[in-house]
């Protein structure tokens, strides 16, 4: 709401009718100024500057502002299109990982099942979360913590396509949603990534793991019960021991 009061109380489009309002009557004013005081009869500037030129002159001046305004106003609203835009990435991205937030997802998912059923075509996600990430934060500190978690985010996009959507689900979790995948497909992309995170060094700590949970969508899934299905096989990797995908039927 604030961003649409603050682009409404800064529309170009209305600053430049009241310039342009502004101007005309100005012009109207010079113009009558000039018929009333300087070209009188006899005047020598009658003959140096007849109303045909003076209004000639007029009509080019006028033309020229607005054509600058014109130009002002066009570089304004693009300016502005820069700035709405960055403001809807601010509101829809995850500052420390540039994922997706959970705001984001709840457009993702509603869109996706709706295509998904419309179209009879697959739809999967994946829930993964860090093996004892509370013990990196314990051990080395919450800036490490966010260290690790830029570099997780960094793997996952590294290893997925770019048409497929990253959230920060929270804390450590993350979700894939690979689009136009089947549960095999997502399984096979979980495990690519639990192998990518598994070889990767992190500087201190070492070797990481990371947990994954995989499910995909049924016809009678509300989105409450296909989220459910996917953390309850993330619950199980972990409780069989994590660095493991799990999926649900």
């Amino acid at each position: 709401m604030k961003e649409e009061s603050w682009t409404k109380k800064e529309n170009p489009a209305r600053k430049t009718l009241i310039h342009g309002i502004t101007i005309a009557i100005l012009f109207w004013l010079l113009d009558a100024s000039v018929d009333a005081y300087l070209f009188k009869e006899g005047d020598l500037l009658e003959t140096l500057l007849t109303p045909e030129i003076m209004d000639a002159w007029m009509r080019v001046l006028i033309v020229g502002l607005i054509i600058t305004l014109s130009l002002y106003s066009r570089k304004h609203i693009i300016e502005l299109e820069r700035i709405k835009v960055d403001l809807k990435e601010v509101a829809t991205t995850d500052k420390l990982t540039q994922a997706y937030n959970r705001a984001k997802f709840d457009e993702i998912i509603a869109l996706e099942i709706e295509r998904a059923k419309r179209f009879n075509h697959p739809l999967s996600i994946l829930m993964f979360d860090i093996d004892d990430f509370k013990k990196v934060n314990d051990t080395y500190g919450h800036a490490y913590g966010d260290y690790v978690l830029k570099n997780i985010a960094d793997i996952a996009r590294g290893h997925t396509r770019k048409i497929n959507h990253l959230i920060r689900w929270g804390g450590d979790e993350f979700i894939v949603v690979p689009l136009e995948t089947d549960l095999e497909g997502a399984r096979v992309l979980s495990e690519r990534l639990r192998s990518a995170v598994d070889s990767f060094s992190f500087d201190k700590a070492g070797n990481i793991t990371a947990s994954f949970g995989v499910a995909q969508h049924k016809d009678d899934d509300t989105e409450d019960a296909f989220l459910k299905r996917v953390d309850d096989a993330l619950y199980n990797a972990k409780k069989y021991g994590g660095n493991r995908v799990e999926t649900s039927a």
